[in-house]
C-alpha cells in the first residue's frame, strides 16, 4: 500500500513545503520516485479533506484504513474483491480466504471485462500477489500464508469520514448492511 509514502506525499501536498522526492521516496532513484509519487498522488486525489487529515494525523490504524480506502477508491478490482469475496465470506462466518476464492472472482470478472484475458500468466500472478499483499498490509487478512480474515475495528472518526463521503465504502472494512443503515440514520444520509 506504500503507507509511509502515502503519508509523506499527503503531508507534502497539504503544506506545499519543499520535498526531496528522489531521496525520501525513491531511495535515490529518480524513475522509482516519480512512479511512486504519481501512484500515491492519484490515490490521494480520491480522499476527502477529512480523510486526508486522518491519513496524516490519525493513529496507525486510522492511517492504514485511510490508505486502504484510497487504494479501494482508485482500484476498483481490489475494492470489488474485498466487498464481493472477503466481506461476503466474513459475513457468512467463513474466515479463511483461499486462492480458489480469488480465481473464481477473477474468472467472473473476465466475463465483464474481456480485456483482462490479454493479461499474461505472469501479470495475472502479479495482480493476485499484490491484491493479497494489500489486504495483509491493510489488516484485512492476518498474512498472505494463512489468509485469515480479521475483525475490523473502526474508530468513530474513521467511520464518520467514510459515512459522510460514501457510506457503501464501509463495506471494504467488512461492515454489515445493518450497521451501514444505522450509520446513515446517525449521519442523515440516505441510500
Amino acid at each position: 500500500m506504500r503507507l509511509k509514502e502515502m503519508i509523506l506525499i499527503a503531508a507534502h501536498l497539504r503544506s506545499e513545503a519543499d520535498f526531496d522526492v528522489v531521496e525520501q521516496i525513491g531511495g535515490g532513484r529518480r524513475k522509482t520516485a516519480i512512479t511512486i509519487y504519481n501512484e500515491c498522488k492519484n490515490r490521494l486525489s480520491y480522499l476527502t479533506p477529512d480523510q486526508t487529515t486522518l491519513l496524516i494525523n490519525g493513529d496507525l490504524a486510522a492511517k492504514r484504513q485511510m490508505a486502504f480506502l484510497a487504494m479501494c477508491k482508485f482500484h476498483a478490482f481490489i475494492r470489488d474483491f474485498t466487498v464481493e469475496v472477503v466481506r461476503e465470506k466474513y459475513l457468512l462466518f467463513d474466515y479463511t480466504l483461499t486462492k480458489g476464492d480469488y480465481f473464481s472472482f477473477f474468472r467472473s470478472k473476465l466475463e465483464l471485462h474481456p480485456n483482462m484475458e490479454k493479461l499474461t500468466n505472469s501479470s495475472q500472478d502479479s495482480v493476485r500477489q499484490v491484491t493479497f499483499k494489500v489486504l495483509e498490509q491493510a489488516g484485512i487478512i492476518d498474512n498472505i500464508r494463512s489468509m485469515q480474515i480479521q475483525l475490523q475495528m473502526l474508530s468513530s472518526d474513521v467511520f464518520r469520514v467514510i459515512a459522510e463521503d460514501q457510506p457503501d465504502l464501509l463495506k471494504i472494512f467488512l461492515v454489515s448492511d445493518l450497521e451501514i443503515r444505522n450509520a446513515m440514520t446517525q449521519y442523515g444520509k440516505h441510500f
